[in-house]
């Protein structure tokens, strides 16, 4: 960060504190995003159950304490997602170009072979197959993610977006044709962590055929929040206020959706998780089998004898009885 841009970021930071600036806590506190903010904690509870981080269980042990332990959980979201995945993308899967007919019935597509070429080597370039199924895997868990390209160094690359760096701004009943895209990365100024987000507004005029890419830059030093708006050098020094592609029949980004209307918020055109119905069934299944092995682990062998009853091996260097201490077969689990 230069010295200007510094000031710049100082004097912004104070307009933020007289209420002037342009601060955000979270994302659906931005003027041009309209998503219910529950829309944002749904996907990051569909997250939290693909990574299956279940929440500590509180009891009381025989000395009336209150402990909390990890419980003993299935990842039945992660199975389910990975098989799903499997099943309608794998690595076997093969993609291309064929000619096609008009209305009356002549092939067109002279140039279907050299296209077919072009797409097959975009898709190999970036390991295509692998990264979709692993990233449709995801998806499935959260209810979609997004896929754009972007070029590095003279070549397409594919950027991969999760539902919780996917904030729709504009839709209609086949499509999502606008969005806000999050990036975000950390840095290190001055030995504290520093959280900084770049959103994209991707607006797509259907009628002007063009796609408008707007830019900005938020940082903050809490690393769930937004935070203030700071200048588009803070990223990337060469990074546009505004990008503008005409002739453009579609929007640059694709949007995947699970299947199924959103019965959390009907408005949305976000898709629901495989778990987001069943999270109830989800826990009972975790609930019985954390039980279970539970039982396994405390239902052990306890033999209560005297200790006159059990032979003692020879006295060692800190036996708490003079004879010895009692020893047990070795291979008993008591």
């Amino acid at each position: 960060m230069t010295l200007i841009d510094s000031l710049k970021s100082f004097f912004k930071k104070g307009k933020v504190k007289v209420g002037m600036g342009n601060y955000l806590k979270t994302i659906t506190d931005h003027p041009n995003i309209n998503l219910p903010p529950s829309e944002i904690w749904r996907i990051q509870e569909d997250l939290r159950y693909y990574r299956n981080d279940m929440k500590n269980v509180h009891y009381f042990n025989t000395y009336n304490q209150k402990k909390e332990r990890k419980p003993h959980t299935l990842a039945l979201t992660k199975q389910m997602s990975r098989q799903l995945a499997s099943l309608v993308f794998n690595e076997g899967m093969t993609i291309s170009i064929q000619p096609h007919a008009d209305e009356q019935g002549t092939t067109v597509g002279q140039g279907d072979d050299a296209l077919d070429k072009f797409i097959k080597k975009v898709l190999a370039d970036n390991n295509f197959n692998q990264n979709y199924e692993e990233n449709l895997e995801l998806g499935i868990a959260t209810g979609g993610f997004a896929i754009r390209p972007y070029v590095e160094n003279g070549a397409i690359k594919l950027a991969w977006i999760g539902a919780d760096q996917f904030v729709p701004l504009d839709s209609n009943t086949n499509e999502i044709t606008s969005a806000a895209i999050i990036n975000k990365r950390t840095v290190s100024e001055r030995d504290t962590t520093i959280w900084y987000s770049l959103l994209e507004f991707h607006n797509y005029d259907e009628v002007a055929h063009t796609e408008t890419i707007e830019n900005e830059v938020y940082r903050s030093e809490t690393a769930g929040e937004i935070g203030q708006n700071v200048p588009l050098s803070n990223w990337d020094e060469a990074l546009p206020e505004k990008v503008v592609f005409s002739g453009l029949s579609r929007p640059t980004f694709a949007y995947f959706k699970m299947p199924g209307k959103n019965n959390f918020a009907v408005e949305s055109p976000l898709g629901v998780g495989v778990s987001e119905n069943a999270k109830s069934i989800i826990d009972a299944a975790n609930i019985a089998y954390d039980q279970y092995v539970r039982e396994v682990q405390l239902a052990k062998r306890r033999v209560f004898v005297p200790y006159s009853m059990i032979r003692p091996v020879a006295k060692q260097e800190g036996d708490l009885f003079d004879g010895g201490f009692p020893q047990f077969d070795e291979d008993e689990d008591i």
